[in-house]
């Protein structure tokens, strides 16, 4: 999934009239417009196709890095310049955590993906590491005891990125 303008959204309401809006039901009609305009402009793509056209074109955000599978928000205009999209990487599985110790957390998932470059490891919402491919385990020797840290994993394949997995992981004291 991804983030679409959804706030402050100008809208017809009845008599003629405009209103803005907020929410899901404002930002769904840019996901479908975009989507729209990518099938006029290729239209002998597959629907899977068009889908990792909409996914891997987003604008990645910091903020939004933990809320959306793709940690990006919605880009058109880069759905619509990119001539051929790379395949996206299978999204990694089972991915957990663990504290070790006070001061490290372990972190293992299944390789799902037969074609990625490496993994990218985010802690709470800041690029960690990249790993090698067909890497299944991290460990993160750079917490503190006591917090509580989000972690994000990505497959990467060149330029693109794999769904996010997200977990969650408190340190001992």
């Amino acid at each position: 999934d991804l983030y679409a303008p959804g706030s402050a959204i100008l809208s017809t309401i009845s008599n003629n009239r405009y209103a803005t809006f907020n929410g899901t039901s404002m930002a769904t009609p840019h996901v479908a417009g975009a989507l729209a305009l990518a099938k006029a402009r290729f239209p002998n793509e597959t629907w899977q196709q068009l889908r990792n056209r909409l996914l891997y074109s987003v604008d990645l955000l910091t903020p939004i890095m933990d809320k959306t599978a793709t940690g990006g928000r919605l880009n058109a205009h880069n759905m619509l310049k990119t001539t051929t999209i790379p395949t996206l990487p299978a999204t990694p599985s089972n991915f957990a955590g663990k504290s070790t110790t006070s001061t490290s957390v372990t972190l293992t998932w299944k390789d799902n993906a037969n074609d990625e470059t490496g993994y990218q490891i985010y802690r709470d919402n800041t690029l960690l590491t990249t790993t090698a491919a067909n890497v299944t385990q991290y460990v993160d020797n750079t917490v503190s005891a006591n917090k509580t840290y989000r972690y994000i994993l990505k497959a990467v394949k060149s330029q693109a990125r794999s769904l996010s997995v997200l977990v969650s992981v408190a340190t001992n004291g």
